[in-house]
């Protein structure tokens, strides 16, 4: 924060990322909201998909104040169109089509948005750059509640074999152990997984 602050403190997308940082670790992290408003006070002469991006963001930190039912559906309303329109813009971009997988998954029950909604997304995001690691892990929840534990399984060690260490990809080992038909005492296997000697 303070190297970027002492460089540009007007650059809006550090501040997306800092936010991006921040919510990884908790939502309730004070810099997640701030910095999200303040890409979006910021956001002027960016390129267009990093523009409709930004301001993606700072309508989310915009959600977390507190607010009426009306206030947030119409908030709600507003980051789906700014992300729908910048996945017809950026068709091919896996990291928009993540945005607005992400913004269906949380939010969109606000607005009528489905299951299938949120997988289409993330799976498309996927689909165009399979080492893109983000959407995995919503993914996965989705494709177990929407296809079955044969495909959860599958996009399971597709994320394990793309990233290397951290509490999602545990979880992921897990999950995909209890999946396994193959596995005798699959739940068995699974804790084994959670043990240091599995991890």
């Amino acid at each position: 924060t303070t190297l970027f602050r002492s460089l540009d403190s007007t650059f809006a997308l550090a501040y997306t990322r800092r936010a991006m940082a921040a919510g990884w670790s908790s939502s309730e992290d004070p810099e997640y909201a701030s910095s999200m408003l303040r890409a979006g006070a910021l956001n002027h002469g960016l390129a267009r998909r990093e523009s409709l991006l930004v301001a993606a963001d700072s309508i989310r930190g915009a959600l977390t104040v507190p607010r009426a039912d009306t206030g947030a559906q119409h908030l709600v309303r507003r980051l789906l169109a700014t992300l729908e329109r910048a996945s017809r813009e950026y068709r091919s971009d896996p990291a928009v089509w993540y945005e607005l997988g992400e913004a269906r998954y949380h939010e969109g029950a606000y607005a009528g948005v489905s299951d299938q909604e949120s997988w289409d997304a993330f799976n498309r995001a996927v689909a165009l750059d399979s080492s893109f690691v983000p959407p995995y892990r919503h993914l996965l929840e989705l494709t177990l509640l929407l296809r079955g534990p044969g495909e959860a399984r599958s996009v399971a060690e597709r994320y394990i074999a793309r990233t290397d260490s951290g509490v999602y990809r545990d979880a992921a080992r897990v999950t995909s152990a209890l999946l396994d038909p193959a596995q005798a005492g699959g739940a068995g296997a699974a804790l084994t997984a959670l043990t240091p000697e599995g991890l």
